[in-house]
């Protein structure tokens, strides 16, 4: 399927990181970013990655493969619903939402919004959409009982998992580890696994994640809680 772009980070965004940001909101971008304090809003570091041409690029690279058509807007709102704001950008802009998925990023998050990070929010938001319109489709569910978060490293390729020894970057909980796992099948459409006699676990987790993004398209999924 084709990949449709229009609208993304530098080239055509939804915020204009200049003219659309209030003083006040440029006051607190002038200092050490702080998540609590700057909730809603990117990081200057943020936005430096993201208006990189590179992160477009490479997000477009990646994308083309998994047969899917995503919509990327970046949305900046401290607080408050934007539901209502979005649709109308979406509309008045022309983007299609038919047989696409719409993710929204509301500002940063904590980790550096990496096109591989990019790609973990989006995880959150097709967990967000799953508790709210059931039936959820867990990855979890293809893992044996008993199934312990360490065990991701002799698993699975991706660098968390390889990190699980390193307290700073290793996966925190099964819900990061989803979101790992959606990240991966959008960078290499598939999951790699380390050892052969795991590839029917592989398996059964692409699958989950398809049905997860059949749900998703022609809907507006969020990175998190927009009420």
């Amino acid at each position: 399927m084709k990949l449709n772009f229009k609208q993304f980070i530098n080239e055509s965004p939804l915020v204009n990181y200049v003219t659309s940001i209030n003083p006040q909101n440029n006051q607190k971008r002038q200092k050490e970013y702080d998540q609590e304090s700057s909730l809603g809003y990117f990081s200057k570091k943020d936005i430096k990655i993201i208006t990189n041409p590179k992160t477009t690029r490479i997000l477009k690279e990646k994308l083309k493969n998994i047969g899917y058509n995503i919509n990327i807007l970046l949305y900046e709102k401290s607080k408050g619903n934007y539901t209502k704001e979005i649709e109308e950008y979406i509309q008045n802009n022309n983007i299609p939402t038919e047989n696409h998925i719409t993710f929204v990023k509301n500002g940063s998050t904590g980790d550096f919004l990496t096109p591989w990070m990019i790609f973990h929010t989006f995880g959150h938001a097709v967990q967000n959409y799953q508790k709210i319109n059931p039936p959820s489709n867990s990855l979890l569910n293809c893992f044996e009982l008993g199934f312990q978060l360490q065990q991701a490293k002799n698993l699975f390729m991706f660098k968390s998992a390889q990190n699980m020894d390193v307290p700073t970057k290793r996966i925190i909980d099964f819900a990061e580890l989803e979101n790992e796992l959606i990240a991966e099948f959008l960078w290499n459409a598939k999951i790699r696994i380390k050892q052969p006699q795991f590839l029917s676990l592989a398996e059964c987790i692409e699958n989950k994640i398809k049905q997860s993004l059949n749900q998703c398209v022609g809907k507006i999924i969020y990175d998190w809680d927009n009420g």
